[in-house]
């Protein structure tokens, strides 16, 4: 720089400054400047200045001299900084006259740049290849400038290759590391060179024309050899090949003058490249670079000469084509397959080129090219791969499909053939499309190219349902952004193709279609995410739909389209529809049906999950389901159209199409849109999208400026008090991003009133302010609402959500001008925030230090040195503390600490800052920690445990930067760090004996003895084990082995994690650590691993471990760099040679995790060459040679284990996939195994492998579609496992002999396992390797196994593999081997597998019933031909129970039931009904054997005859035709069986001696009670009369059977059966009971005998239940029972007592399920219950009114869900509310807690005063044992008794004392009701116990981290006690002067010890 300021010094002098335009000195000022952006500002500016170049007498040399400085630096600057492209703009923005002077200076500089280049240094030489790449990126100067220095330049970028490949190559010489960087240099340079040579392809040839030119000629040659070089080594990176490849082709291009193709045929034959050896992917990037390099017109011109004879007769197009497709087999891995699908896509854009611009002959052909099967061969590809797992792949798959199609078009273009509906080719590809299984990604995206191409109209067309179809796959999120694309580009379609026209029919299609999936979709998020999916594409599509849908959902016009039937609209909509298109093939090929009454069910869970399954299989053509109508009639449409009004709106306001603004002062209106009735009612729905949504109307906007108004304030005031306690994440996130949008727009818009406010002269300032003062109330407002939810008693959704809001409200209001956030942050706010450091959730802490740390000491009110001193001894004594959570809670108050400097607690000469001080201490105490542990385990588990203070020093350095300290501060915490290390291996030396214990659950040092001679003998149940021992100050210590064992792994667990945190920091301080203490740590680490036998330990070991090997493979040192690799080898070695060290049980232990954190931590950069080695050693090992002959198999077993680790490892990615065919050969062959351990391993193995190859199981159904593949797509990525498979299943069959005698198979059962996963396609084509079908009649020899989990596996295995449409032929030959009469040649085993497979099968034709539309007929007369001749097989003449049980299964399910046949076919039903009276017989035949001779598959016999017997009893007594397939018109043959012996048959096996049996029936009776009940429902909604009823619920002698199994029954499950049966029977009402011997039982004998039930010892909940669920319809016949003259003080006694069972039940100890049930009795009950509306039962309901707030606040949604309708229902019973009130709304439990409280206070306050005042008090100050703080023991480490997250124990206190206070100041005359003297005694009494309280002196402002619990007690009850008095002074006339003195003393004395209660924040 100072020979350029010479330069402009000697510029001035010449020419004089005072005549200068330019301002030398700023140039000057530039080249002086050391900050780079300063540099660029000022050089800027100087060019503004040059260009004018006004200066008179500034002769144009001096201008060069300033250009040649730009120059030199532009050339010596680093690539791809912005002072480089700042030199370009001020060059390129100077006068053209000048550029050839910029082109001279560029290229003098360039030239210089290169001769002056260092070509032995890499680092040099990439600079200067850096440089000229620059130059030809968008810089024509620099661009023009090389080619006039082509000789310099190409000899540079030759040398620089030439070093970069002799490196690379010599890689004994460097590290993988350097090697890596070498090869990223080779890439640079390569890329350089083919840009260069494209860029100056013109300029090289004319230099190449000259004579001279023989340097430059050899210098691309060389170039070229080395490309060449480099596509034959395997060394280099596929990128580098890449590009390599393109280079080659673009210099044989220079040379080939107009003889292209024959250069590069010649190429491909010569030795320099020798194509035929080159490796796989080398080939297909070479074949890239010819298509992606040559042009178009020599890629289809034709080959003629006869030197090449192969390729004669093709051109290069032809010839790319081949050879890629012969690659396409050989590169499968994820990467290579990628490439090559990139290559095709390329081949077909090249191939689509050249026939658009008409070149060569391809539109001739019926083929693209000379090759006919071209088409086919690119079809069958995009059919294998179009549901990749890899995005990327499909990508391509699917650009290759769509220009199929688009050549498929230009050749019918060119044919004047454009009718697609006589196109055979695009009508097949569609068929095959809509065939295909409804989760195929690829679906979709090959619609949307067809749409493209062919239009939308050809295929709406021929599956005029497809609309609706696709908004039911919506559902599936894995499928929904596929759908939506596809759904946007087919409406944009039909709407271009309309032009404007008939927009009734585009609303018809799309819009019409989409509200009624969404009427027809029951669960309610899933509408909310079809809208959000769908919605905004159509909006955005056609705006007008968005009016259009708004006025549909505010109208009523699907009201009577969907409360009868919601198909019947849409039936009618599609009909029509289909009735002007021509004749084709749907997606569902049958139309929906409702599902009979057996299949319906009420809207329940279970229903639910059933409408789910059948909803996302709508689009699926072999798996469509129709919707269960009954179902959807039980729907809340009103509900459901708010929940779509309001995602409407939403989405429509966020994008801005329709304008929303207040009109005028409408006060009913929302923006002029919506009512606000209506809004409210949203914000409250019970739906949380429905109120997300609604509130998102208001805060987010497009504009954030746009002003909120007292509207909107009111509205938000409304929501969000109500919602910050949300116990769903999803829900809490979604509304914090909603929240930080208010901010925004809080912070925009009132910055716009803040500057009108401001502004002198604005006309409404007035106004403005007034709107500024609501904005700053509001902000108060909502502080206060937020710091309140942090206050004791408050659950965790409320304390999360507060402080997040807090957070978002600091971040974005921090610099706000008008509101100081600053304000927000008052004394007691931040003690409240201080105390979130003590709360046992992680992150609350995290975000309450967050908001802490930027606050000064005085707002902290810590500006004594005495408070910050007291913290810290309170943080130092938790460090310290025996239970695990204080030692997070002291991390944070130490990191806390350690923040405040002014004034510092541990800060003087010795100590750099208070870290130092405070770690130092902290070491201290861990040295003492470490000599108890030394000396005793148990004591230091018991006082000193080591990892508190091991957690607290990870932390604080963990907060240290290393990297901005200086060397003396560095020295200092490398002293500590070294005393740290120190201390850790200590630490691990002394708990190792525990965690590297062969059993360290229970292992106690036996060099420790006990002091106790008590404890000698160990009890063998070490969970209830204490052990006692004197602790030096003679203190008795009990120490479980729970505490011992936590004690020794978390210790280990700290030191781990401490070892790899040092590590990660020596990387950004090299000198923290030697080279010698890094290879300790690893040695550590190795050993650690490798002998710890506790999971915790050696898992967290690993993270440690990981950590110190990411930092070892980046280090620069040699040494270390290498240690990883070492490391890997010598443990490998290890492994193979069965080292004993290594730990063979609990799955080789810390074994996986040593080697996944070696090769998991490897770079990317170098191509996972750890992981292939691990592979190349351990497959081999992991699949022996010889199975079991001696050897030793430890190897094996650790061999297996570890590879199942690799492929669980997610990390590891797509880099697995090459080994997976090799697992899953490993896995099967350790089947064979003799030994278990082998077995074990293998089974993991398997495992794993399944789910990385098919997915984890993500729904209930075990073989669900998502987690199947087709077997073209599984044996196209894995192509060995076909043959290997085929012979593994021939061999087992090989084995197998065909007798009764068992042969067991293990290697069976995971072959059969993954063949279930595999089903056929219909793209599947003709290549062998890829069929399924070989394995069918294997499979099916599986049946004949004598295993029964074969043969069960067989069946599964089998149905999955026949193609739907061959399944009914595989079903008849499966009937018809069956033998028609008992042979000797039959085995039974073979008669069960083939049973099962027919079951299998036709289970499968039942869900794909479609199909059945061709061979039913033919089906029918076979199969009941067939079983007419093999019924013997049902009779006793088998003696096999389990083939005739199964035998008589198929016939009840497939023959008894017959509707899913659905045949017109009337010719067969006497056929039919002739077989179904055999069946009948057959069941009575069997009798049944003695129960202590039963065997198990005589129950299973049984279940099957009593399946039979009650299916047929349905049929016959009922005369029921919509169970089978009878018409109504044929009449039931006389001989069946009459209503009498239904009754027989049902009592019959109802006494049965087989518990199943009776279950069966039990259970029967119950569903078609169920469905009974619903049907009578619905015929009450619709006013009609109920016809059907189902006989056997209205027989009396069935009841009495019911009735008296309450006595007889033993069984548990029956029991239970038995009362849920008399729970909804309709007989159960009608008292007395009869029983079978005459008896009769009473209402109150019958709530005797169920009390007895439910309260004896130990009964269980379930069997409550079932109690509860009569009880539901035997207290109301009790209450009636009572008269207002004379109380039935026995019934009034029952009441009671099944209350005080429901408030028992209520509790969080109990099940899910009886809380439920409780809630749902209540549903039914409330009547008498709740309201007691002839007040017979006293105090009993406001017990009841206890339970239903305790379960309002459950932590189960149905619960509280079910329990917010119970209310509901009660508000008609409210005299004073309207019918319009909301206490009618369908709000969320929340607010249905408000809304119970207000409903009780209602119905009671009058009519029952002292009994609700006395309850309200009881709840207010809580039970006198409440009170009762005892001392907490730490026997139990982790238990903190029942929690109930949703719990809010302050909203419930605040909700009671605003809700009565306010209903008493309505009605003054009420408070001379109420008792105030017996409230006032209760409270004076509870005063004077806190004030007598001897504890609460020790719970000030420093112990409330200590003693979190009791601090927490005594604040909840100053809150109950603050409450109760403030209940008190409203409601009471006087309150007593004792009272107020007492309130006095309590105050006080709090605020003495500093512990307080913000009283101001609740009330």
């Amino acid at each position: 720089m100072e020979r350029y300021c010479e330069i402009i010094t000697d510029i001035k002098e010449i020419n004089g400054s005072e005549h200068s335009s330019i301002n030398l000195d700023l140039f000057k000022a530039f080249l002086l400047e050391e900050n780079d952006l300063k540099q660029v500002s000022i050089l800027k500016k100087f060019g503004s200045g040059l260009r004018k170049l006004v200066c008179p007498g500034f002769e144009k040399p001096h201008l060069e001299k300033l250009i040649g400085i730009l120059s030199d630096i532009y050339v010596n600057t680093a690539a791809r900084t912005i002072l480089r492209r700042t030199i370009i703009s001020v060059l390129q923005s100077l006068p053209d006259t000048m550029y050839g002077s910029i082109i001279s200076a560029l290229q003098t500089s360039l030239t210089n740049h290169i001769d002056c280049c260092d070509k032995c240094d890499q680092s040099s030489l990439r600079l200067r290849v850096d440089t000229i790449q620059s130059l030809m990126e968008n810089f024509s100067l620099g661009e023009a400038a090389m080619k006039s220095a082509l000789l310099p330049v190409f000899t540079l970028v030759q040398d620089a290759l030439h070093f970069y490949l002799t490196r690379i190559r010599n890689d004994n010489e460097v590290t993988a590391i350097s090697q890596s960087e070498s090869m990223h240099h080779c890439l640079a340079t390569m890329k350089t060179s083919r840009v260069l040579v494209h860029k100056c392809s013109s300029a090289l040839c004319q230099e190449m024309s000259k004579v001279n030119s023989d340097k430059l000629r050899g210098h691309l040659e060389n170039i070229h050899s080395d490309a060449c070089l480099i596509l034959k080594e395997d060394l280099f990176s596929a990128d580098c090949q890449n590009a390599a490849g393109m280079t080659i082709i673009q210099i044989t291009q220079l040379f080939a003058d107009q003889q292209l193709p024959k250069k590069v045929s010649s190429l491909m034959k010569s030795k320099l490249l020798d194509y035929d050896t080159l490796p796989p992917l080398s080939k297909l990037f070479f074949c890239q670079g010819v298509l992606a390099t040559v042009p178009n017109e020599d890629l289809v011109r034709y080959r003629t000469d006869d030197e090449v004879t192969s390729y004669v007769g093709a051109s290069l197009l032809d010839m790319m084509f081949k050879q890629i497709w012969n690659l396409v087999s050989l590169l499968i891995e994820s990467f290579s397959a990628l490439s090559v699908a990139r290559a095709l896509a390329l081949w077909t854009t090249c191939a689509l080129t050249s026939m658009e611009t008409k070149q060569g002959s391809l539109h001739t052909d019926g083929g693209y090219t000379g090759y006919k099967d071209t088409r086919q061969k690119l079809l069958e590809y995009c059919w294998t791969n179009w549901d990749h797992p890899v995005d990327c792949m499909r990508h391509q798959v699917n650009a290759i499909f769509s220009n199929i199609v688009q050549l498929h078009r230009k050749l019918l273009t060119y044919r004047e053939n454009l009718d697609c509906n006589n196109d055979t080719f695009i009508c097949e590809v569609l068929q095959k499309i809509m065939l295909s299984d409804r989760h195929v990604r690829g679906k979709y995206s090959f619609l949307a190219c067809l749409v493209e191409n062919v239009g939308v109209k050809f295929i709406l067309e021929r599956n005029p349902k497809l609309p609706q179809e696709l908004y039911g796959c919506v559902m599936d999120q894995n499928l929904s952004p596929c759908v939506g694309n596809l759904v946007d580009v087919m409406a944009k379609n039909h709407l271009k193709k309309m032009n404007g026209s008939c927009i009734d029919v585009w609303h018809s299609t799309w819009i019409d279609s989409l509200l009624y999936a969404l009427h027809t979709c029951p669960p309610i998020q899933h509408k909310s995410y079809i809208m959000q999916v769908t919605l905004p594409k159509l909006i955005k599509c056609n705006p007008l739909s968005a009016q259009y849908i708004i006025e549909s959902l505010q109208s009523n016009r699907w009201d009577t389209c969907t409360s009868r039937h919601p198909d019947d609209h849409a039936k009618r909509h599609l009909d029509t529809q289909a009735s002007s298109c021509k004749d084709g093939r749907s997606l569902d090929t049958q139309d929906n049906r409702s599902l009979d009454a057996q299949g319906t069910r009420s809207l329940d869970a279970q229903c639910t999950r059933s409408l789910d399954v059948q909803c996302a299989k709508s689009l699926d053509a072999q798996n469509s389901r129709p919707l269960d109508a009954h179902a959807s009639r039980n729907i809340d449409y009103k509900g459901m159209r708010l929940c779509m009004l309001m995602t409407c709106l939403k989405i429509v306001r966020a994008s801005n199409i329709i304008e929303v603004e207040c009109k005028g002062d409408n006060k009913q209106m929302w923006q002029g849109l919506v009512n606000m009735t209506t809004i409210k009612q949203a914000l409250c729905h019970k739906n949380n999208q429905v109120r997300l949504d609604t509130f998102a109307l208001i805060c987010d906007t497009r504009k954030t400026g746009e002003t909120l108004t007292d509207c909107d304030f009111n509205l938000i005031k409304f929501f969000l008090p109500y919602n910050l306690n949300s116990h769903l994440p999803s829900f809490r996130q979604q509304l914090m991003m909603l929240i930080k949008k208010l901010f925004i727009r809080l912070q925009d818009s009132g910055r716009q009133h803040h500057k009108n406010v401001t502004a002198q002269n604005h006309p409404f300032r007035l106004e403005e302010a007034g709107r500024l003062q609501a904005y700053k109330d509001f902000l108060d407002w909502f502080v206060e609402i937020l710091f309140a939810g942090l206050q004791p008693g408050s659950c965790y959704p409320t304390r999360v959500s507060s402080l997040t809001a807090i957070s978002n409200l600091c971040k974005h209001l921090s610099g706000c001008s008008w509101y100081d956030v600053n304000r927000i942050f008052s004394l007691s706010n931040v003690q409240l925030l201080l105390q979130c450091f003590a709360d046992p959730y992680e992150s609350d802490k995290v975000m309450a230090f967050d908001l802490l740390l930027p606050l000064s000491q005085e707002t902290l009110g810590m500006q004594d040195i005495k408070q910050l001193t007291m913290l810290y001894k309170v943080a130092f004594d938790l460090a310290c503390s025996t239970r695990p959570h204080n030692c997070e809670t002291a991390s944070f108050m130490l990191r806390f600490i350690s923040q405040q400097l002014k004034p510092a607690v541990k800060c003087d000469a010795s100590c750099h800052n208070n870290v130092q001080g405070i770690v130092g201490d902290l070491l201290d105490s861990l040295s003492e920690q470490i000599e108890v542990a030394s000396r005793s385990l148990i004591e230091a588990a018991g006082t000193k445990p080591m990892y508190g203070v091991l957690h607290c020093i990870r932390e604080l350095l963990a907060d240290v930067k290393f990297s901005e300290l200086d060397k003396i501060v560095t020295a200092k915490f490398k002293q500590i760090i070294d005393m740290l290390l120190l201390m850790c291996y200590n630490v691990a030396e002394v708990v190792s004996p525990v965690v590297c214990n062969s059993s360290p659950e229970g292992y106690l040092p036996v060099y420790q003895t006990l002091d106790e001679p008590d404890v000698s003998e160990v009890d063998a149940d070490l969970d209830d084990m204490e052990i006692f021992e004197r602790t030096a100050d003679s203190k008795m210590m009990k120490v479980t082995p729970q505490a011992m064992l936590v004690c020794c792994w978390r210790s280990m667990k700290e030191v781990s994690l401490m070892l790899g945190m040092i590590s990660q920091q020596h990387e950004q301080q090299p000198s923290l650590l030697i080279h010698q203490q890094v290879i300790e740590m690893g040695d550590f680490f190795i050993k650690l691993l490798l002998e710890s036998k506790h999971r915790g330990a050696f898992e967290l070991a690993s993270v440690g471990f990981n950590q110190l090997c990411v930092v070892l493979w980046r280090s620069s040192v040699t040494p270390l760099q290498c240690l990883p690799k070492k490391w890997l080898k010598d443990l490998l070695k290890d492994i193979c040679s069965g080292g004993e060290v290594l730990c063979a049980t609990r799955r080789s232990a810390g074994v996986p995790f040593t080697i996944q954190a070696l090769v998991t931590s490897e770079p990317s950069s170098l191509r996972r060459q750890s992981l292939q080695e691990t592979m190349s050693i351990l497959i081999p090992l992991a699949i022996p040679t010889q199975q079991d002959d001696g050897q030793e198999v430890t190897p094996q077993v650790h061999a297996l284990n570890i590879i199942c680790a690799l492929f669980r490892d997610t990390r590891l990615g797509e880099d697995v996939y090459p080994y997976i065919a090799d697992g899953v050969k490993a896995s099967i062959l350790g089947f064979k195994s003799q030994l278990w351990i082998v077995r074990n391993s293998s089974t993991l193995l398997f495992t794993a492998l399944i789910n990385r190859i098919f997915g984890v199981r993500r729904q209930t159904e075990e073989l669900a579609r998502k987690n199947c593949m087709t077997g073209r797509e599984f044996f196209t990525r894995f192509p060995r496992l076909h043959a290997f498979l085929l012979d593994q299943l021939s061999a087992c069959l090989g084995l197998q002999p065909m007798s009764d005698t068992g042969y067991l198979q293990p290697s069976l059962f995971p072959i059969l396992l993954l063949l279930s996963r595999l089903y056929p396609s219909p793209t599947d084509g003709s290549d062998a390797n890829l069929s399924l079908s070989p394995f069918v009649p294997l499979v099916q020899r599986c049946g004949s196994s004598a295993i029964f989990k074969t043969r069960t596996m067989s069946a599964r295995a089998l149905a999955s593999l026949v193609p739907p449409g061959e399944i009914s032929k595989m079903v008849e030959s499966l009937i018809k081997a069956l033998p028609q009469q008992k042979a000797q040649n039959f085995f039974q085993n073979e008669i069960h597998g083939n049973l099962l497979q027919i079951h299998e099968l036709l289970q499968t034709l039942k869900s794909h019933h479609h199909m059945l539309n061709v061979r039913q007929e033919v089906l029918l007369q076979r199969a009941i031909s067939s079983f007419k001749d093999c019924m013997w097989l049902g009779s006793s003449v088998n003696k096999c129970a389990v083939t005739k049980a199964e035998f008589l299964n198929i016939l009840n399910i497939f023959v008894m039931e017959t509707s899913w046949m659905a045949t017109t076919t009337t010719g067969l039903v006497p056929e039919l009904l002739q077989l179904q009276e055999q069946i009948a017989r057959l069941t009575h035949q069997d009798v049944e054997p003695v129960l202590n001779e039963l065997p198990l598959d005589h129950v299973a016999l049984m279940k099957a005859v009593v399946s039979a017997d009650i299916r047929k009893s349905d049929m016959t007594a009922n005369g029921d035709t919509e169970w089978s397939l009878v018409p109504s018109t044929v009449s039931i043959s006389e001989g069946s069986q009459g209503s009498g012996d239904c009754t027989r048959i049902v009592s019959k096996h109802l006494s049965s001696k087989i518990y199943e049996a009776r279950l069966l029936v039990l259970e029967h009776i119950f569903k078609r009670l169920q469905v009974e009940s619903d049907i009578r429902i619905d015929c009450q909604c619709e006013n009609q009369s109920c016809q059907k009823v189902c006989n056997i619920s209205r027989n009396q002698d069935v009841f009495k059977k019911l009735v008296s199994m309450l006595y007889s029954e033993t069984h548990h499950e029956c029991k239970i059966k038995v009362l849920e049966v008399l729970g909804i029977h309709p007989m159960t009402p009608c008292f007395p009971w009869l029983l079978q011997d005459g008896r009769q039982l009473t209402i109150r004998q019958v709530a005797h005998i169920l009390l007895g039930l439910a309260t004896h010892d130990n009964v269980r909940d379930d069997l409550v239940c079932g109690v509860i669920f009569v009880a539901r319809v035997l207290i109301p016949h009790l209450y009636e029972s009572m008269t207002e003259d004379s109380e039935d003080k026995s019934a009034r006694g029952y009441i009671k007592s099944f209350v005080e069972l429901i408030e028992t039940g209520s509790f969080a100890e109990h099940t899910t399920q009886l809380r439920l049930t409780i809630a749902k009795m209540l549903n039914d009950i409330a009547l008498f219950l709740l309201v007691d509306p002839h007040h017979y039962l006293g105090d009993i309901p406001m017990n009841v009114w206890c339970t239903v707030l305790r379960l309002l606040q459950d932590n189960d949604s149905d619960v509280r869900a079910s329990m917010t309708s119970c209310v509901r229902s009660l508000a008609k019973h409210v005299p004073s509310v309207s019918t319009d009130s909301w206490y009618y709304w369908d709000v969320h439990a929340h607010l249905g807690l408000k809304l119970a409280i207000d409903i009780m206070v209602e119905i009671h306050l009058s009519t029952n005063t002292c009994s609700l005042y006395k309850m309200l008090c009881n709840l207010v100050l809580g039970e006198p044992e409440e009170f009762i703080i005892e001392e907490i023991g730490d026997d139990k480490l982790f238990d903190r008794g029942e929690a109930n997250t949703n719990n809010d124990d302050i909203l419930l206190t605040k909700m009671l004392v605003n809700s009565f206070c306010s209903a008493i100041e309505k009605n003054a005359d009420l408070k001379m009701k109420i008792d105030s003297a017996l409230f006032q005694s209760i409270l004076k009494t509870r005063l004077e116990d806190f004030l007598c309280w001897d504890k609460h002196e020790h719970l000030g402002l420093e112990q409330r981290f200590v003693d979190t619990l009791r601090y927490e007690n005594v604040q909840m009850q100053l809150m109950r006690i603050n409450a109760g008095l403030t209940l008190l002074q409203k409601t009471s006339v006087c309150v007593g002067s004792k009272v107020n003195e007492l309130w006095d003393a309590v105050e006080k004395k709090c605020n003495d010890v500093g512990h307080r209660y913000n009283f101001d924040k609740i009330y």
